[in-house]
């Protein structure tokens, strides 16, 4: 299943990510964001005192349209996530991101830039 989100259908294509369906996503980007995501929530984990959303990027990568709206309902304090139950087990089976801050986090080997979005704090960081 392939999407092509605009301005139109944007809240639309939020509520099916919302639902589990999430959009396929090239193999490319999928394997580029995979060498470093991991290492970057683990970063944020061991080294940044608040709750927070990241949306990891490569150098070259473009935050979407339902990504930004998503790190805006976190900023907010409105996001709510129901993880999908696909036959795997899962830590719980949902949550919500109160009083939370969101980042999106820019990757080019191991040296990454975070931006948070309210208010364009920002740092630089290298992952192991």
């Amino acid at each position: 299943m392939t999407y092509k989100v605009n301005q139109d259908n944007i809240k639309d294509f939020v509520k099916t990510i919302k639902k589990g369906i999430l959009p396929q996503l090239t193999k490319q980007y999928k394997r580029k964001e995979a060498e470093f995501d991991s290492a970057v929530i683990e970063w944020f984990k061991n080294n940044y005192p608040y709750s927070c959303a990241i949306e990891c990027k490569t150098k070259k990568g473009k935050l979407e349209p339902h990504q930004k709206l998503s790190l805006e309902e976190v900023q907010d304090g409105k996001f709510g996530w129901k993880i999908p139950d696909m036959g795997r087990r899962n830590p719980f089976d949902g949550f919500t991101l109160k009083g939370a801050h969101a980042f999106v986090v820019v990757c080019e080997g191991k040296q990454c830039h975070a931006s948070r979005i309210d208010d364009h704090y920002e740092f630089d960081f290298k992952i192991k």
